[in-house]
């Protein structure tokens, strides 16, 4: 008995591994004949790297579900080849560009067919394409992995999520402290009265970057008084003492714990 098909090779995004496995519990033997495939003819027109690659078939229809199958392979250097109907080719490249970023793409139309036709190209220049333009045919899509040689930008939905910060981020907002004092080692700083000769030194915590004091507790009620939220209450310290926002939060927080902050 042979299994033959007019759309490809048999067993590849289709039920054809029902068969093979219902042959084999009868006991009949399995062979196989190579046939003509898009995966390996996309992989090879497209001018991206088939050393590693992950074929994923047809992607989910909805948007949401969509986004969520293409970005679990979002940070492998693998390329990916999938296959999509060419009413949803537009949409496909549009979710593809918001989670994996823009990528070296390449969209195969019609391969081995009297109208094939291959683009290539950035995925955002590729997603602009075909938002406009409704292929014919099959389509395959071809998008590199996750390697700097072919990848122009950071995924969208790949930045720090909220309320988290990136070491960068607590760089630029908390101010460089001051040079340590004559005779102690970097990153240590003396109290008022105390140095060389006075005693041993102890590590300063909250002195602003500007050489003043921490807020006291008389200011900081001062504010509490006045009915300040908790943003202007940190943002009205930063300015006057210089220090950042982090600091600033543990040290309200610790001279206000009855108050219950606004949002």
């Amino acid at each position: 008995m042979g299994l033959a098909t007019d759309a490809g090779m048999p067993g590849i995004s289709d039920p054809g591994f029902r068969a093979v496995q219902m042959a084999e519990e009868e006991g009949f033997a399995v062979e196989v004949i190579p046939g003509p495939t898009a995966v390996a003819s996309a992989l090879a027109v497209s001018g991206l790297s088939a050393a590693s690659y992950t074929f994923k078939g047809f992607p989910p229809r909805k948007s949401g579900k969509r986004r969520n199958f293409l970005a679990a392979d979002a940070h492998a250097d693998h390329t990916l080849v999938l296959f999509e109907s060419p009413h949803r080719l537009g949409a496909l490249l549009a979710d593809a560009l918001a989670v994996l970023g823009d990528r070296r793409t390449a969209v195969c139309i019609e391969l081995t067919k009297m109208y094939q036709e291959t683009a290539r190209g950035w995925l955002s220049d590729l997603a602009n394409r075909f938002a406009q333009e409704e292929p014919k045919g099959e389509v395959t899509v071809v998008i590199a992995g996750n390697n700097r040689k072919f990848m122009r930008e950071t995924p969208v939905e790949d930045e720090t999520a909220p309320g988290l910060k990136t070491t960068h981020d607590q760089d630029a907002q908390d101010p460089p402290r001051p040079p340590a004092a004559p005779g102690l080692p970097a990153g240590r700083h003396t109290r008022r009265g105390e140095g060389p000769g006075r005693g041993r030194p102890r590590p300063m915590r909250d002195r602003g970057h500007d050489g003043q004091q921490p807020p006291s507790r008389h200011a900081a009620r001062h504010l509490d008084r006045q009915g300040a939220g908790r943003r202007a209450c940190l943002h009205g310290l930063e300015g006057r003492h210089g220090l950042g926002l982090r600091r600033l939060s543990g040290l309200v927080h610790g001279r206000l714990r009855r108050r219950t902050w606004a949002a």
